[in-house]
């Protein structure tokens, strides 16, 4: 598959994030089930687009990673996630290396442990989207809509890449598109001057480093298999919730209430 046909697959993936959000009653589960079904997808493909050896044995190492950490999420919360995540990702490192001492062939052991431990950490800081959510709705709808803002930036500007332009005009457009968006949502939603800044912010930096991994992977020889491809397309979007979760934490830092909204806008 070609960049412009892996694109709407990392565009609907982000989308999809965004209309979890949008649900009014469900979207804790419907969340942590689009996020599941990413983590699953990526168990499958990431240990085939980059050939590793063992590949059931990473993909169930970065299977107990990623779900894990959802589960953990939802059966006790997001709250000190942070420190669980810590202790998530140590043990995925520990079993990438038991992993391979139980491997009777020990051909491309370096490969193995670095892809199944990089592989790991995507499954695994996926959950920062449930965190996004949890801290946004914790505290108010107003901050939802600004994760909401972030978001659909993301999912437009990823979308930009499957138009019949040449590679520097895609991206440009990509970056340009992704902060007009999210700040002309915050600017519809009435936030303040500095939310819609901070927003327009928001969405070009979640963008560009959703292309920088998107292109890195797509470098890969065996990104161009349609299975392979998952990998490329949705390994951006697991990687962005750490940049979200940055972003609304600065917001809701320096504008604790509601982002200062004298009037929540609904959502």
């Amino acid at each position: 598959m070609t960049t412009s046909e892996r694109a709407p697959l990392t565009g609907a993936c982000a989308l999809a994030l965004a209309t979890a959000m949008a649900l009014p009653a469900f979207n804790d589960p419907a969340l942590a089930g689009i996020l599941a079904l990413l983590v699953g997808l990526l168990c499958i493909s990431w240990p085939q687009v980059l050939e590793l050896p063992s590949r059931v044995g990473s993909g169930i190492i970065m299977a107990l990673s990623g779900l894990g950490s959802l589960g953990i999420a939802l059966a006790f919360g997001t709250t000190g996630l942070t420190t669980k995540l810590v202790i998530i990702i140590a043990v995925a490192l520990f079993l990438s290396f038991a992993h391979e001492m139980l491997r009777q062939e020990r051909s491309r052991l370096t490969l193995s442990i670095s892809g199944t431990a990089s592989g790991a950490l995507i499954t695994t800081l996926s959950v920062t989207w449930l965190k996004c959510w949890a801290l946004a709705s914790a505290n108010g709808p107003a901050s939802v809509g600004f994760l909401l803002t972030m978001t659909m930036g993301l999912a437009l500007g990823t979308l930009c890449l499957a138009l019949p332009l040449p590679s520097a005009a895609r991206v440009s457009f990509a970056l340009t598109l992704s902060a007009l968006t999210s700040g002309f949502l915050a600017w519809a939603l009435n936030y303040p001057l500095a939310i819609i800044t901070m927003s327009a912010v928001a969405g070009i930096v979640l963008c560009t480093a959703a292309l920088f991994v998107f292109f890195l992977l797509s470098r890969v020889i065996g990104a161009a298999h349609p299975v392979q491809s998952l990998a490329v397309a949705i390994a951006p979007i697991a990687l962005t919730g750490i940049l979200a979760l940055l972003f609304l934490e600065v917001a809701l830092s320096y504008v604790p209430t509601d982002l200062g909204l004298t009037v929540i806008p609904r959502t």
